[in-house]
């Protein structure tokens, strides 16, 4: 579980979310739990299994759902495809002090 003892704005400003790229932070399971795109927030990057879901949904950390796939898909290690076919290069990184959170940093391949 994790908490944050401040307003989420805070910890947004801190980490420095840029407008022209999108940037997700994620747990162990794929929920995104902070990102410069609000649509997304509290929904999964990665599409799920239902045992995946069911675990996600005993956990009660987000919630009771529904929870939504925003529709990523891993072209391979670097790269990503969305819904509507745009690419991005992606680089991810293990947030040091929060064991299975990732920072995900998707750039537009068009840009």
């Amino acid at each position: 579980m994790a908490v944050i003892k401040s307003p989420i704005d805070k910890v947004e400003k801190a980490i420095g979310l840029p407008t022209d790229d999108t940037v997700l932070v994620i747990n162990d399971q794929g929920m995104i739990f902070i990102s410069n795109r609000p649509e997304w927030l509290f929904h999964y990057a990665w599409q799920l299994s239902s045992d995946q879901l069911a675990t996600i949904a005993a956990n009660r950390q987000f919630g009771k759902g529904p929870w939504y796939w925003v529709g990523l898909r891993r072209i391979d290690n670097i790269n990503v495809e969305d819904r509507q076919g745009r690419r991005y290069l992606m680089h991810q990184a293990e947030l040091d002090r929060f064991k299975g959170w990732k920072i995900i940093h998707l750039r537009d391949m068009n840009l």
